[in-house]
Formats: C-alpha cells, sequence, structure tokens
C-alpha cells in the first residue's frame, strides 16, 4: 500500500483510512483501542500508522473533546534555582494528573511575558501559572490570555487594576513569616 500523503503533510486519520480500506471511525476505534475491532483489521490499520508514521493530534482532539492536556506554566527566570525547583514541581503534579506542562521564561521582560503567553495560549492549554515579570501589567495579561482561562498569578502580583471579570488566583509568599520561621 503506497501513502498519498504529500511530503510535508501531517498525516491524518483520513490518510490511514483511505489506505487501508476502512472508514475513519474504525482508525480512530484503532487509536483508542477498542475491542470492537476485528484484530485482523486492528493489525493492518497498526502497521499503516506505523508505516507511515502517524502521529496523534493532540490539540485537534482537545479542541472536539473541549478539553486540554497541559498546563502552561511561564516564569520570570529560568536560571534562579528557586524557579527551576519550582518548575520541577510543578512538572511532577501535573504529570500525576496525567497531563504536560508546556512551560516558557520571560526573562523578567513583560514584551517577552506577552510573546510567551500568545504563543502558549495558542496550544490551548487548561489553565496558566505566570509569575509575572518585573512590571508586568495585568490589562496587557488580560489581552494576552483572554478572561475565560484559569490564571493562577505566582510569587509576584501583576501592576495595575485586575479587571473585575478577570478572575484570576494568587499565590503570594510570605517572606518576612519564612525569615521569622527560618530564624526561630
Amino acid at each position: 500500500m503506497e501513502s498519498n500523503t504529500p511530503l510535508g503533510r501531517k498525516v491524518t486519520v483520513r490518510d490511514i483510512a483511505a489506505a487501508c480500506g476502512v472508514s475513519r471511525a474504525t482508525v480512530s476505534l484503532v487509536l483508542r483501542d477498542s475491542p470492537l475491532v476485528n484484530k485482523d483489521t486492528r493489525a493492518r490499520v497498526e502497521e499503516e500508522l506505523r508505516r507511515q508514521g502517524y502521529v496523534y493530534n493532540r490539540a485537534a482532539a482537545n479542541l472536539r473533546r473541549r478539553t486540554s492536556s497541559s498546563i502552561a506554566l511561564v516564569i520570570n527566570e529560568l536560571a534562579n534555582p528557586f524557579f527551576a525547583e519550582f518548575a520541577a514541581g510543578v512538572d511532577d503534579v501535573v504529570g500525576e494528573a496525567g497531563m504536560v506542562t508546556l512551560l516558557g521564561s520571560s526573562s523578567e521582560s513583560p514584551k517577552r511575558e506577552q510573546a510567551v503567553l500568545g504563543s502558549l495560549i495558542e496550544h490551548g492549554p487548561g489553565g496558566i501559572i505566570l509569575s509575572p515579570a518585573e512590571g508586568s501589567d495585568a490589562s496587557q495579561v488580560l489581552a494576552a490570555v483572554g478572561a475565560r482561562t484559569p490564571l493562577l498569578v505566582f510569587n509576584r502580583e501583576l501592576s495595575g487594576e485586575q479587571p473585575e471579570y478577570a478572575h484570576w488566583d494568587s499565590l503570594a509568599l510570605d517572606n518576612q513569616q519564612g525569615a521569622r520561621e527560618a530564624t526561630a
């Protein structure tokens, strides 16, 4: 069976179905490991998936189901060991929930933060954890992520007024209490 998929284009369920002479629904059932597919048909479809190098399109599936399998994390300084450890902890928890972490860094630049947020939001994360860059503005963050994206602002506050319709959570560090406990 020859693939008719043009070079440079991702292989789709439709391509696999056409190559195997089955419906797209049958290929989908194979991908979901459904017991409803005959073992010979399953073997033929699985072989074609391997042969054509099919890669599951999580973004398309998320759009169909209106779900996400990722959480975005934007930190302001990757080289800082505190943020590296925080990112590792977030990734562990997100991984345990069966999701993946999309990581970005603002390098303490509000302009870079806007670019990172804009790019990450295109991937449709289920939510964003943001450690804002110094001088980061609430209205600019809202413009980048929208009012419906769950957002946890961590480590420092955003400057400016948080719009009334933007329901963001925040996680602040109590450095004074931490210093008291450390010195006690």
